[in-house]
């Protein structure tokens, strides 16, 4: 079982309904932004870059909050692991 981080229920909910940056503390991961009336969430790298991935669900920005490993996370879900191109999420470059 994946280890839980423990985020404050205000911060989660600002992320989920208000379309708060959510600072995460990570190797990769530098913050992101969900946007629940369009399950689209924005994943900002620490090297700069910025990717707005769609068809991400409510639970899933859930388990996303809470998840330890924010790039592990990002790997399970958006991406593919060990492509350097491969996805799971529809997605498109906003910034980098």
């Amino acid at each position: 079982p994946e280890t839980v981080q423990i985020v404050p229920p205000d911060q989660v909910a600002r992320f989920l309904y208000e379309r708060a940056i959510f600072p995460v503390f990570s190797s990769n991961v530098d913050a992101a932004q969900y946007d629940h009336e369009k399950n689209i969430l924005i994943i900002t790298f620490k090297e700069g870059s910025q990717y707005a991935y769609s068809n991400v669900s409510l639970a899933e920005a859930i388990l996303f909050a809470q998840a330890a490993s924010k790039g592990g996370w990002v790997w399970t879900y958006l991406r593919i692991r060990g492509t350097k191109h491969g996805h799971r999420k529809p997605y498109k470059k906003i910034k980098g």
